[in-house]
């Protein structure tokens, strides 16, 4: 196999496994609607942004898996350009390649499981700050999905733009110890 196939097939695994999360986070969907009033009463500001807050990381996981699943042979020639343009593929993976694979393709992972964190944030924020002042727990529970989600974000658009660095950071000789 070359290196855009493996890369491509990776790329097209993890479009299902955004598809399989975005069904699986659509049905907290269904969950939340009764208890933050929708249809109970008029549409007001707050209902709208709960719902969109709700709705956009469903969409963006959907379209992340289309474009994963459909476009995956393409990211892969991005990702390997020597190989798609010689006359001569290398048909091998090195070590170091498999890495930088396998942390990209974790990097996008982190990143589609961000989204609902930072989500389910904005909609605390928008429908618990409009009901009362938050207590100290739920004050807690804001700052831990916020940090969370947004290092997990960070990380995963890291791992991906710097994949290869990660494995030469990784490869590289440690100093020895001096008694």
């Amino acid at each position: 196999m070359k290196k855009q196939e493996i890369m491509a097939i990776a790329l097209k695994i993890l479009g299902v496994v955004a598809f399989m999360h975005a069904i699986s986070t659509s049905q907290l969907v269904f969950v939340f609607i009764p208890q933050i009033g929708i249809g109970q009463q008029p549409m007001t500001m707050s209902l709208w942004l709960s719902l969109a807050c709700m709705l956009i990381p469903i969409v963006l996981m959907l379209l992340a898996g289309v474009i994963l699943v459909t476009r995956g042979e393409r990211l892969a020639s991005k990702w390997f350009p020597s190989e798609s343009t010689s006359s001569s593929p290398q048909w091998t993976i090195s070590a170091k390649e498999l890495q930088a694979l396998a942390f990209s393709v974790l990097g996008v992972y982190l990143f589609l499981t961000a989204l609902p964190n930072l989500a389910a944030l904005g909609m605390d924020l928008f429908t618990g700050s409009s009901v009362r002042l938050p207590d100290t727990g739920r004050v807690v529970r804001y700052w831990h999905t916020g940090i969370y989600g947004t290092v997990q974000a960070i990380l995963g658009v890291l791992l991906f733009l710097r994949a290869r660095s990660v494995v030469e950071l990784s490869r590289s000789p440690h100093p020895k110890a001096t008694p």
